[in-house]
């Protein structure tokens, strides 16, 4: 059974308040005087849990700490008075392995004690367009009977990670290919193909190249919600600069197929369900069956600056502001998953920043907001789909909103 989620917002000590804005009268607002529980972390940046239940919580590399390995691998600066590099101590990799290793860190909570969790390194292979192959640094964490893999620098990795821990499966992805993470062998196996019509990579680039466009084999990956499909976009069969087509990856039996014909409108919004992807943010919405590839519209209203903004289980949020103001308007909505069409759920209207994150289960979502048009997001606003009723969640000492992420339902975790 899956662990029920933990709300963790990096942010810090949070209260919940009053909000000033104009909420919708059909969406009841909760107000109490109790102090929302917060773990006292200071540093989590990544949060997974395991097929088990086990949580993991990820301290990677901060900016500070990225600033005193520069200043340990390049003690004379990086570039000289004309502008030449630097060469740096002779042993580069070996001591920023060895600096990485001593301030990424893991741990587990149990009864709000947190216990540090050993860390295995390994190397994957991959490649990008840019630089060809190389390796990478990831590491292993064992828990129980549940493991995690994570890069060495998350969050400043040069490629995609998409971490499915619930599921024990882990994808990295570059311009150039997608490849699954091996958890016992620890290697990275590449599962899309570097032929199309034909011709290879390396053959299609060139052409491009040659006639003034450039190649984008991999892009905009997203990860179904039960790890069955992975789709992507490509303009490896189009000549018009400006569009993409839609491709899926079957996980079962490693099929590859186009799924949507190249448009300039087919950025992907995410899964809606665990077979229907939306695409096409800002018009032209659609809903797409990536099994059947059977189309819907989706009729988003003909508002300024209408943007959609997540979708999970059957529910779509999209936001709009007027032309020259900074006041928003966030609209959720419910999805009629045969049809496309869409029921008005909740509005909310206000200095609204971001995007909005759903829980795992898509019945509540959260977004950033603030109280006036001078500030940035100091507050978070939980909508419960289900119940019809909202909380917001603000700080006392005016620490800014950095992310939201899910992990269960009643608890809070500070970072920074």
């Amino acid at each position: 059974m899956r662990l029920k989620r933990i709300f963790c917002l990096i942010l810090a000590l949070l209260m919940v308040s009053i909000f000033t804005f104009s909420f919708a009268s059909s969406t009841k607002k909760i107000v109490t005087d109790s102090t929302v529980s917060i773990y006292d972390t200071n540093q989590y940046d990544y949060v997974m849990t395991g097929m088990n239940g086990t949580v993991l919580y990820v301290d990677s590399i901060s900016s500070n700490e990225y600033k005193n390995l520069l200043k340990i691998l390049y003690p004379n600066g990086i570039l000289d008075e004309q502008g030449q590099e630097i060469g740096g101590i002779n042993n580069k990799e070996e001591v920023r392995e060895k600096f990485i290793a001593a301030n990424m860190n893991a741990y587990t909570m149990i009864n709000n004690q947190k216990s540090k969790v050993n860390l295995e390194p390994f190397y994957i292979n991959i490649e990008n367009g840019s630089n060809g192959e190389y390796d990478y640094l990831f590491y292993k964490a064992c828990v129980n009977d549940d493991v995690f893999v994570f890069p060495s620098e998350w969050r400043t990795q040069p490629f995609g990670f998409i971490p499915s821990s619930e599921t024990n499966s882990y994808y990295v992805y570059t311009d150039r290919g997608i490849w699954s993470i091996d958890v016992n062998e620890l290697r990275a196996d590449k599962i899309t193909t570097d032929i199309f019509a034909g011709k290879s990579y390396d053959e299609i680039r060139k052409d491009k190249i040659d006639n003034g466009g450039f190649l984008l084999w991999i892009d905009n990956v997203i990860l179904s919600p039960n790890n069955e499909y992975i789709v992507y976009r490509t303009n490896r069969d189009t000549n018009d600069l400006s569009a993409m087509s839609i491709w899926k990856i079957d996980i079962n039996d490693g099929k590859e197929e186009k799924i949507l014909d190249a448009h300039i409108d087919n950025d992907i919004v995410g899964f809606i369900s665990n077979e229907n992807i939306v695409v096409g943010s800002t018009k032209n919405t659609r809903m797409i069956n990536v099994i059947n590839k059977n189309i819907n519209n989706i009729a988003i209203p003909k508002l300024e600056n209408v943007m959609v903004k997540g979708v999970c289980n059957g529910k779509l949020i999209y936001t709009s502001y007027e032309n020259g103001s900074s006041l928003s308007t966030l609209v959720a909505n419910d999805v009629n998953l045969n049809n496309g069409n869409i029921t008005e759920l909740n509005k909310f209207n206000g200095y609204i920043t971001g995007f909005p994150v759903f829980s795992n289960d898509g019945n509540q979502f959260a977004f950033m907001c603030g109280n006036d048009t001078e500030k940035i997001a100091k507050e978070v606003t939980i909508v419960n789909l289900n119940k019809n009723e909202y909380k917001v969640l603000g700080n006392k000492e005016g620490v800014n909103v950095e992310n939201i992420i899910w992990v269960e339902d009643e608890f809070l975790i500070k970072n920074k």
